[in-house]
Parts: C-alpha cells; sequence; structure tokens
C-alpha cells in the first residue's frame, strides 16, 4: 500500500479545484454584472450601494479570469488518450508528466465550459460521455473515485459522494438523454445508502463507500 510519503500534492495541477474555481470566476462576472446593471453597483468606484463596501475587483476582471483558467485547463488538463480533463502531475520525479482519470473528471462539464449552443457542442458532450462510461469509473451503482486499487481510501473500490454528486452534475450538463439516464442510477444509490447508514448508526454519515457496499445497501436495506 502506498504511504502518505509518496503523495505529492504540490506536484499535481488539480482538474477539480480548478473546475471549482472557474465556476466561481464565472458566478462572480455574472453576479457583479448583474449588480451593476441593476443599480446595486458603483461601477465607477467599485462600491456596494447598499453596505458602501468598496469591491477590489470588477466583473469585468472575473470574466477575464474565467476565460484564462477556461483556457488553462483545456490546455494543460485535458488529456487525448482519454478524451476527458484529468490531473496533471508536473512532478520532475517522474520520467514524464503522468496524468489519471478520475471522478472529477466532469467537473469542467458541470462549471460550464462547454458552451452548449455552440457548433460543434453536441459532438463535444457525446465525445466527453463515451470516454467517462469507457474509462471505468463509472459502475453498476455508483462512480469510483479513480480506477487504481491502491489500498488508499480515495481509490479504487471506494466512492466519495461530493465526486459522485459533481459527476451526477456534470452528466446532467453534458444535457444528452443517454447522460441523464447514467445520472439517476448513482444518484439514487448515493442518498439511498447515506440514509440508511444514517438511520442504521443514528450518528455516521461516510465520508466514503465501499461500491459494492453500496450496490448491497441499495438493493437489500
Amino acid at each position: 500500500m502506498p504511504l502518505f510519503c509518496s503523495v505529492f500534492p504540490l506536484e499535481i495541477v488539480p482538474v477539480d479545484l480548478n473546475a471549482i474555481f472557474l465556476k466561481y470566476e464565472k458566478n462572480m462576472g455574472l453576479f457583479l454584472t448583474y449588480m451593476a446593471n441593476n443599480g446595486l453597483l458603483d461601477v465607477t468606484t467599485g462600491t456596494v450601494v447598499s453596505t458602501g463596501i468598496v469591491l477590489k475587483h470588477d466583473a469585468k476582471y472575473y470574466v477575464q479570469a474565467a476565460s484564462t483558467r477556461q483556457t488553462a485547463i483545456n490546455a494543460v488538463l485535458w488529456d487525448d488518450d482519454s478524451s476527458l480533463w484529468v490531473d496533471y502531475n508536473i512532478s520532475s520525479v517522474a520520467d514524464t508528466p503522468k496524468k489519471a482519470s478520475t471522478a472529477a473528471s466532469l467537473l469542467p462539464i458541470w462549471a460550464g465550459i462547454v458552451d452548449l449552443y455552440s457548433a460543434d457542442s453536441f459532438d463535444t458532450r457525446t465525445h466527453v460521455y463515451e470516454a467517462f462510461m469507457a474509462s471505468g469509473l463509472v459502475q453498476e451503482w455508483g462512480v469510483l473515485t479513480t480506477t487504481e486499487e491502491s489500498g488508499q481510501q480515495w481509490d479504487a473500490p471506494n466512492a466519495w459522494p461530493p465526486l459522485v454528486w459533481f459527476s451526477i452534475q456534470g452528466m446532467v450538463k453534458l444535457a444528452l438523454p443517454q447522460s441523464i439516464d447514467t445520472a439517476v442510477r448513482p444518484c439514487k444509490a448515493i442518498f439511498h445508502s447515506v440514509v440508511r447508514v444514517h438511520t442504521l448508526s443514528r450518528t455516521h454519515i461516510h465520508t466514503h463507500i465501499h461500491i459494492h457496499i453500496l450496490c448491497y445497501l441499495y438493493l437489500y436495506l
């Protein structure tokens, strides 16, 4: 089993964290634009009308930040081999940078990295969905965190509900009949298992769960 001393988080460019930042920057751009257009923000001084608080950045800052990050995510985290966005290992220890598919692969979709109304949107969304389904992450009753069986809690055969939730949201935002249908099963399984575990223990809500136990809880409890 790999030890914590073999983990190098500072060498990883994570797809999930960057996608969350992208979503935040997009939302802040929309939010500040709405405030400015509705007289809630003095765009000259950056002052919030109701509180007098002066904001450090305006909508243009966040729109540009989102655009820059989106370009970087597609340039660095997109993997042609798997046709998914993946974590990027920049470790100098490795001979070459390594990439690995995880349940975080659909977070960029959740963050709005694909324009649903663009000309090639349908092909892109279909391609990503097929790649995610072929990755080995999607199981009968949930979505594995990774496909690697290292013995650590963050790897197979465990599923982490937050990443399952993001996978579900990503599949829904792909807006394909098959992706929405696929999203229903892990959604039901995770919700049912969390409720059952909490009901049986009266105290516990597990942060991660074995994918086969997830199936058992859903089918028999």
